[in-house]
């Protein structure tokens, strides 16, 4: 003893002092910090998870060419057969995005065609311009993603990486937002300089130009005075864009992706039998995720039994991680029998079909089987209709079509010096 340390003394003392019911109670301490860390990172687990079936599905909404990302078109929705739920032996389940009202309703989208057709005030004509354009830029960059995933990625892929990348993928968008809000607000100043036409009718406004020879100088004045109270507003969407118009615009893509219909065919006997409802299954977003866990559940319960097995080494030390190890073992080749790690057999799996039935193909223009809204209510002396062709523009990101692109600039171009 003469030849110890202080702080080892001190160490002898406590194991001969310490009683049983201490260990006993640090034991009962580290099985209590086991059952934490692992409830959390379950949680954890499960959270990402849901996310990741979330992203799946908004592939393959974007495979089936139903977004819209024209102003007053609805694609045309041909109810294509997309593969989901693919398994390393080549099947699938397979789903289609009904061709039901409630996959035609775009409300905000909507009411900006109704204004553009019945308002009578330049201010409302300005702010839906601005809204419109918003959101439309939002549909069509996330239509192009949606897409790139399914035609790049496994599911599994998607599920595990998706999220990252979305997450990634929405901040470059808001800043691109940003900058086409305040090409909106400058470009958008020329509705000061616009007249209604027929202010009588209820349902189909026409707007066109201020003509001198017509209109008279007083008109100009006044238009002078509605500029400047256009721009004041044009200020504070720019300034509120951070707080309030870009979160708003890309939620409202985001939340409102997730409220499409679909149906999931219940049997491998689902050709030319679309309309049979016991053949096809209508299905939710929260039966999309109830079927993924299914699929996916083999690979959630190890991935969770790893999370536990880890958990015990940081808690309980080497045996527990040893015993974790040995019963994750037995596990697997089925010596324990747990329901919650044996594979479901699906009655409903077919062979892949490596078609796109999706019309238009990728990258084409989706055809419009409903109009909303018709012309943008402006008169023109000639020339093509306003605006953006965003579709074209998003295209030429990705590499595709530079050639649309340096159209759009020469159009917009003309469009401010004019």
């Amino acid at each position: 003893m003469d030849n110890l340390q202080p702080d080892e003394i001190d160490k002898k003392r406590e194991e001969i002092t310490s009683t049983v019911e201490d260990k006993a109670t640090t034991i009962g301490t580290s099985i209590l910090n086991l059952l934490k860390m692992s409830a959390v990172h379950i949680r954890d687990i499960l959270v990402y998870f849901v996310f990741g079936v979330i992203v799946l599905f908004y592939a393959k909404l974007g495979t089936s060419n139903i977004i819209p990302t024209e102003p007053d078109c609805i694609p045309n929705n041909t109810e294509c057969i997309i593969n989901i739920f693919s398994t390393w032996s080549g099947e699938s389940m397979k789903m289609l995005f009904a061709d039901v009202p409630a996959n035609k309703k775009y409300m905000f989208l909507d009411m900006f065609r109704r204004n553009r057709k019945t308002s009578n005030s330049f201010i409302i004509r300005y702010m839906t311009d601005i809204m419109e354009g918003l959101i439309l830029l939002n549909y069509s960059a996330f239509n192009k993603l949606f897409k790139f995933f399914d035609s790049m990625f496994y599911e599994w892929a998607i599920i595990l990486f998706g999220p990252i990348i979305l997450g990634f993928f929405t901040f470059g968008l808001s800043i691109i937002d940003f900058g086409y809000l305040i090409y909106l607000v400058v470009t958008g100043l020329t509705w000061s300089f616009k007249k209604v036409l027929n202010p009588q009718d209820k349902n189909n406004k026409v707007w066109r130009s201020l003509d001198a020879s017509e209109d008279g100088t007083s008109a100009y004045i006044f238009a002078i005075m509605k500029f400047w109270v256009l721009f004041l507003f044009g200020i504070i969407a720019i300034c509120i864009s951070g707080y309030f118009l870009i979160p708003f615009a890309i939620s409202v893509c985001s939340i409102g992706f997730l409220m499409y219909k679909c149906k999931m065919a219940a049997t491998p006997n689902y050709k030319n039998n679309k309309s049979d409802e016991n053949v096809w299954k209508p299905k939710s977003l929260g039966g999309i995720l109830l079927e993924a866990f299914k699929f996916f559940k083999r690979y959630l319960m190890g991935l969770v039994g790893a999370v536990i097995t880890l958990n015990a080494y940081l808690a309980l030390g080497v045996p527990a991680f040893i015993v974790s190890v040995l019963v994750l073992i037995l596990i697997a080749f089925d010596i324990i029998s747990i329901d919650l790690f044996k594979p479901i057999v699906f009655t409903n799996l077919s062979d892949i079909s490596y078609d796109n039935t999706c019309a238009p193909k990728d990258g084409d223009i989706p055809s419009c089987s409903v109009t909303k809204g018709g012309s943008d209510g402006f008169q023109q002396t000639g020339g093509s209709k306003g605006g953006v062709d965003w579709e074209s523009w998003v295209d030429s990101f990705t590499g595709k079509s530079h050639k649309k692109l340096m159209k759009q600039i020469k159009s917009l171009h003309k469009k401010i010096n004019t």
